[in-house]
């Protein structure tokens, strides 16, 4: 799915350095591409950014991920996904900002990676928000009734990667209740896609 001209991601690295990305498309994958403490989320949300400059060789994403509930999310539903296509579904009313805008964007890994599909670009800028967004079981079939997932997450068959070690990668971990970017060592880890 496009994203509208306008939606700009400004970044502050681990190094201090900042950047800032265009969004351009979002994607799902079930189960998800990531996972903590070894285990799948049912499903991810991928928001790829491009960077103004360097848009063939720059990426940035930001993942999400969803978890069964009992109350509808809205964002979701206005995504059609009862009524998606292979060959797309035009939406109309969108709103990507306002669900941005509810994310807990206060806990979240950062990597440098790639990629998970081919050609498995180099050079993505990865975010992946700690806390998961709620859906209901019925918003999740919907998308997976597509054969674009499967709710076997646990096995990992899907329209996902499957993890991937960490290999030299470094993994970062932020709280921002405590204001510092550390190492991902201990506590909840994050299983990365690193050979994608």
């Amino acid at each position: 799915m496009e994203i509208g001209a306008g939606t700009v991601l400004k970044e502050q690295f681990p190094d201090g350095t900042k950047d800032q990305f265009n969004a351009a498309q979002l994607h799902f994958h079930a189960p998800s591409e990531h996972s903590v403490d070894g285990t799948l989320y049912p499903m991810e949300m991928h928001i790829v950014h491009t960077h103004e400059e360097f848009a063939a060789s720059r990426f940035s994403v930001i993942g999400v991920f969803f978890e069964v509930g009992d109350e509808e999310n809205e964002y979701i539903a206005s995504l059609d996904f009862a009524n998606a296509t292979e060959a797309g579904n035009p939406l109309m009313d969108v709103n990507l900002g306002s669900f941005l805008g509810g994310l807990d964007m206060s806990k979240y890994w950062h990597y440098d990676g790639s990629f998970t599909t081919p050609p498995c670009t180099e050079g993505v800028k990865w975010w992946v928000l700690r806390e998961p967004v709620k859906i209901t079981q019925a918003q999740l079939d919907e998308f997976t009734a597509h054969g674009w997932g499967n709710i076997n997450y646990e096995a990992g068959e899907g329209n996902n990667r499957i993890v991937q070690p960490l290999n030299d990668r470094t993994l970062y971990y932020r709280d921002s209740s405590s204001n510092a970017m550390a190492l991902a060592i201990g506590g909840a880890a994050l299983s990365l896609l690193a050979l994608f």
